[in-house]
């Protein structure tokens, strides 16, 4: 199989046109990156008559293949646009690289919050706090932008300060019997999602190949782990529906916030059966984001058969959403809704004006908030991982 793009050229083709650098915008910066991702893959994916040549699997496949090689690899990370990567990276092993941490953006006002200066020695960061780090290093996110959640790793065998650490900085977990989890030699294997095979410590980032590749597309790959450990009786290889709407709801982030090329791969492993618990918990996190990336959740739950709409609701998903909510109110607690749709909702079931006099807001938003029998966080729009 032939490759359209040689890539011993890819880097030649790392700089910035000099018009939209002098923008100094990071905006423009993360579309310029997000662009060249672009080219890269429609150069692969069609000949020199844009007839199209291969697959976007079959592009995964080769970019897959020809990263293999630790020079080729560098040069895809150039080719993005990634210097600050590509000048410190360290091979520690086959499998793992590390690159100094630079900067922890709005980490560092997290830790500040805790009265904290820096990540305690002995423990780093896993999942999405780490992938945060790492996309500031790669530029492919805003210091304004923060992860969702702080979870803990350690490094040692003294565990004296995990139940300490647990309760600063994941408390949630803790409460569900998980708290801190300590790294194994098999840690990179046993995730959920490729793209969270990283961790730190308190002063690198450690990752792994297809990490990378797949952070800088915005690919959202299951694990070889997760595939494995979810076989039903008829040895069918299955992902659990938790884990599927996490994926939906990490994509209509990429989609919404970054990039509308993001994707699911292999998506022909899924089933299409999922709880309406598990439906509710991603909806509410998605609507943390802002009522677009609840909307986008939607859709691509919709777009993988997971769930059935109308054809008003495809035209206009914020109908199914208030009727998802309303019907699942007194199973599930609704913690995410954005303040604007929160009034809104409560507008509807009220049979209020659609103009609300502002001495009655306050009013109006604590009935709301004793319909939903929830204390909302009017959570504003922000992008967390």
């Amino acid at each position: 199989m032939k490759e359209s793009i040689k890539l011993n050229d890819l880097d030649n083709n790392n700089q910035i046109n000099e018009k939209e650098a002098s923008l100094d915008d990071k905006e423009m910066e993360i579309l310029d990156k997000k662009n060249r991702i672009s080219d890269l893959e429609n150069d692969l994916k069609y000949n020199d008559d844009k007839k199209e040549l291969y697959t976007l699997s079959q592009v995964d496949r080769e970019i897959q293949k020809s990263a293999r090689n630790d020079e080729n690899f560098i040069k895809f990370l150039k080719y993005f646009d990634c210097e600050k990567l590509t000048k410190d990276i360290e091979k520690i092993n086959k499998e793992v690289f590390r690159t100094p941490i630079e900067e922890l953006g709005s980490i560092s006002l997290k830790l500040k919050d805790l009265n904290i200066d820096k990540i305690p020695s002995g423990y780093g960061f896993k999942g999405g706090a780490a992938r945060y780090i790492l996309l500031l290093k790669l530029g492919l996110i805003n210091e304004k932008d923060s992860p969702r959640d702080y979870d803990l790793i350690r490094l040692g065998k003294d565990n004296s300060k995990d139940k300490e650490l647990a309760e600063i900085f994941c408390p949630e977990d803790l409460e569900n019997g998980h708290g801190v989890e300590k790294l194994e030699k098999n840690y990179f294997k046993t995730r959920d999602f490729i793209f969270n095979e990283v961790y730190t410590d308190d002063s690198y980032i450690y990752f792994s190949k297809q990490c990378i590749l797949d952070l800088i597309r915005r690919i959202i790959r299951f694990s070889e782990f997760e595939k494995e450990e979810n076989f039903d009786n008829k040895n069918k290889i299955f992902i659990n529906d938790k884990l599927i709407a996490k994926a939906c709801r990490l994509l209509a982030i990429y989609k919404t916030n970054f990039d509308d090329n993001a994707r699911i791969a292999n998506t022909e492993i899924l089933d299409t059966n999922m709880n309406a618990f598990h439906i509710a918990l991603h909806l509410d996190r998605a609507l943390e984001n802002g009522t677009d990336v609840g909307i986008q959740y939607i859709k691509e739950l919709y777009n993988l058969k997971f769930i059935f709409l109308t054809e008003e609701e495809i035209n206009n998903p914020l109908i199914f959403i208030k009727k998802f909510i309303n019907e699942n109110k007194n199973d599930f607690h609704f913690n995410g809704i954005p303040r604007e749709l929160l009034i809104e909702m409560s507008n509807d079931k009220l049979n209020l004006e659609n103009k609300i006099p502002d001495n009655d807001l306050d009013n109006l938003i604590e009935d709301a908030n004793s319909y939903f029998d929830s204390s909302s966080k009017y959570s504003s729009k922000k992008y967390k991982v």
